[in-house]
């Protein structure tokens, strides 16, 4: 599993499959709804970014691949 380092401050994405399926299909889903993961911190080390998430991510400069080799 690839691991990620946070670029900006309050960072959360959705972690419920469920969720994310939806999300996927186009649907409109309230933030409250959506069961995000506690806000991560500038520097804060992620396994668990979605699939679907990480290259909109990476575009953003949200997120970096972090190389653990």
């Amino acid at each position: 599993m690839s691991k990620y380092r946070v670029l900006v401050d309050g960072l959360t994405y959705p972690l419920d499959p469920r969720i994310l399926r939806r999300l996927a299909a186009g649907e409109q889903i309230p933030l409250s709804q959506r069961r995000m993961c506690e806000p991560h911190k500038v520097g804060d080390l992620v396994e668990d970014v979605p699939r679907m998430c990480i290259a909109g991510l990476l575009k953003a400069r949200w997120i970096e691949e972090v190389n653990c080799g």
